[in-house]
């Protein structure tokens, strides 16, 4: 394995394990809330937020590796493709660990258990911001579905031809879903502190990144007559 492959995978695996570390410290000042104890409520809100928090994490290194995987594979190597194909299915995984352990909480919470709140239960104008911003988490988790989709079905001759379109949806899918960590999740929002303001620089970040692909989209099919 390339040099430059150890160091990425060193910050990558670290990064990872100070993003656990954070929820945990932020869950440690809520006990609390949970009356002082280790119950289900409490653990099953840890889970939430742990697969939350790493699922947007992972999402914004999966864009930047979808963005510029061949640029990236020069510099650390031809395991690139793998490891975005392998990322993609952790991600998809915790999504689905963060939306079961929210459906599981609300039953055990005594808030009954409803799968069409918790996956379809879609509005714009919504009664209240709140309920805007769990939106933005279920759209995103459907469009979490359709670029999945594109990636295992590109062997099919027409999603061959396509799947890059789809694949664009990665960016307003990020936008969706940092925006609903941050103001829904308890970790991702400003008043968490640290990541709070990682959540804005992730998505400052993916702006750019799109706006760059914009800019050389735009350079390469315009032309003056």
């Amino acid at each position: 394995m390339k040099r430059d492959a150890k160091i990425f995978f060193i910050f990558y695996f670290v990064f990872i394990l100070l993003l656990i570390f954070s929820v945990f410290f932020n869950l440690r000042f809520e006990l609390a809330y949970f009356n002082g104890s280790l119950d289900k409520l409490f653990l099953l809100n840890g889970i939430q937020r742990v697969a939350g928090v790493l699922a947007l994490f992972l999402l914004f290194v999966q864009t930047i590796v979808g963005a510029y995987r061949g640029k990236i594979s020069q510099k650390l190597g031809g395991w690139v493709m793998n490891f975005h194909i392998w990322q993609g299915r952790v991600i998809y995984f915790l999504v689905l660990v963060h939306t079961f352990s929210f459906l599981l909480f609300n039953f055990a919470a005594q808030k009954g258990f409803n799968p069409f709140y918790v996956f379809v239960d879609f509005c714009l104008l919504c009664p209240t911001k709140m309920e805007l911003y769990y939106s933005f988490g279920r759209i995103g988790f459907w469009l979490l579905n359709l670029t999945i989709a594109a990636a295992l079905l590109r062997s099919n001759s027409w999603w061959r031809k396509n799947w890059r379109y789809i694949h664009i949806l990665n960016y307003p899918l990020f936008f969706l879903i940092a925006a609903h960590a941050f103001f829904v999740g308890s970790d991702f929002s400003l008043e968490s502190g640290f990541l709070g303001q990682l959540n804005i620089t992730f998505a400052f970040v993916i702006f750019l990144i799109a706006l760059q692909k914009i800019i050389s989209w735009f350079r390469g099919s315009f032309r003056w007559r």
